[in-house]
């Protein structure tokens, strides 16, 4: 229990006893035996660094890090514990692991990105059991560098504060497939969603018992409330359905539609199977990129997954709010909006917009200092009163590639 009882010190010393009482429940002895080598080596950094398609700088910086673990070598149990948590399945949740701060070693900031690192042979020979296309492997882990170059750029220092995301890349069920990462997911958004059986029309309700403000939002969207707000309905039998549909533009609409059953084929519902969609801040994201990563995701899926059938994509982003629109025209953040269902959320609001666009969600933004058009924007767009807000998007499979207004044509016809 030497180690242990160094990084216990430590911990203590520190005031992390949070993190103390985490580590104390996942322990286990056989991580100490000093016999353990990790991957975390000069000639394996050589190899791999290079395929995840990280700057010169942060190899250099990653190379010469590994002092941390020769100078604290109390601290190499913990690569083996955390592949351990990772091989059966946990994450390395930033918030439980240590923090070594720079008074105890000058590379600490980079402990977290070996805990992740270190794990990643697993996960290429689960590619390669599985016979996944390997480039997927690579490209899915340039989330490291893509994290702590943001970091870098935020704070000048290499730092991974998103180990328990990146955690989720090794459990085989996200994929980097071209521009976009998919997830297997269910759904449990408050709407129930039907495709006409003749044309394919998508129309979208909101479940029964939703409050809706004036402006088409969910009531408390950005903690603001409406007296003017409405409550909604919504019944299903074997006649007719009826409720209140949601515009593709992502407003709830105040009237009430019905449809005849008979006609309607019901896709979205509540734990329905479809493919979460992650956006990684790693370039453009043309029509052209976006399309070819929709196909292929559905030939990967399809074939390496047959049991989990799925009809759509979807996923909830700061890039689906309709208010973009009025300010990027023409922009790829827009044709995309305008070739998918936009939905509006529950509890809905601006955080992952400026953690996104200014790297951090606690910031004053009418006084920060802007340095791009798209922050200009958002910050223009607050400063006259508005508020941002993260939206969620409906694509269904059959209806890629995307066609512009094609959902908003579908409902106008409907009407």
């Amino acid at each position: 229990m030497k180690s242990f009882n160094h990084i216990f010190d430590y911990l203590l010393e520190t005031q992390q006893t949070d993190v103390l009482e985490y580590l104390k429940s996942i322990w286990k002895a056989e991580f100490e035996d000093d016999n353990l080598e990790s991957n975390l080596t000069d000639n394996f950094f050589k190899d791999l660094l290079p395929k995840l398609k990280m700057s010169e700088q942060l190899q250099k910086e990653l190379k010469k890090g590994l002092s941390l673990f020769e100078d604290l070598p109390f601290l190499k149990p913990l690569l083996h514990l955390a592949k351990n948590q990772i091989e059966n399945g946990g994450k390395i949740q930033y918030n439980k692991w240590p923090i070594i701060d720079k008074d105890s070693h000058p590379y600490g900031n980079l402990l977290g990105s070996y805990l992740i690192i270190n794990c990643i042979p697993d996960l290429i020979n689960k590619y390669e059991q599985k016979k996944w296309p390997l480039e997927y492997c690579y490209d899915i882990l340039e989330d490291i560098s893509l994290w702590l170059e943001d970091h870098h750029s935020h704070n000048n220092i290499y730092h991974l504060k998103e180990t328990g995301w990146i955690s989720n890349h090794f459990a085989g069920n996200i994929f980097q497939i071209g521009r976009l990462q998919f997830e297997m997911r269910k759904d449990y958004n408050p709407f129930n969603g039907y495709v006409n059986k003749t044309n394919g029309t998508l129309a979208l309700f909101v479940n029964d018992g939703q409050t809706i403000r004036s402006d088409g939002q969910f009531n408390g969207t950005n903690n603001i409330s409406d007296q003017n707000s409405f409550t909604t309905t919504f019944s299903q039998d074997r006649e007719i359905l009826k409720g209140h549909l949601i515009n593709p533009k992502g407003i709830v609409e105040k009237i009430i539609s019905i449809l005849k059953s008979s006609e309607w084929d019901h896709i979205i519902k509540e734990e329905a199977n479809y493919l979460a969609v992650h956006i990684p801040a790693s370039g453009p994201i043309t029509p052209d990129k976006i399309n070819l990563s929709f196909e292929e995701a559905i030939h990967f899926f399809e074939k390496s997954f047959p049991d989990f059938k799925f009809d759509y994509f979807g996923t909830k982003t700061w890039f689906m709010d309709n208010q973009l629109e009025q300010y990027l025209p023409g922009s790829n953040i827009v044709k995309w909006q305008q070739g998918v269902y936009l939905a509006p959320i529950p509890k809905a609001d601006e955080k992952q917009c400026y953690e996104r666009v200014f790297g951090s969600e606690n910031i004053d933004i009418h006084s920060i200092e802007t340095t791009s058009s798209l922050q200009k924007v958002i910050q223009s767009h607050v400063q006259n009163g508005g508020h941002w807000r993260n939206s969620f998007f409906y694509l269904l499979k059959k209806d890629i590639p995307l066609k512009k207004n094609h959902y908003r044509k579908q409902l106008e016809a409907l009407k």
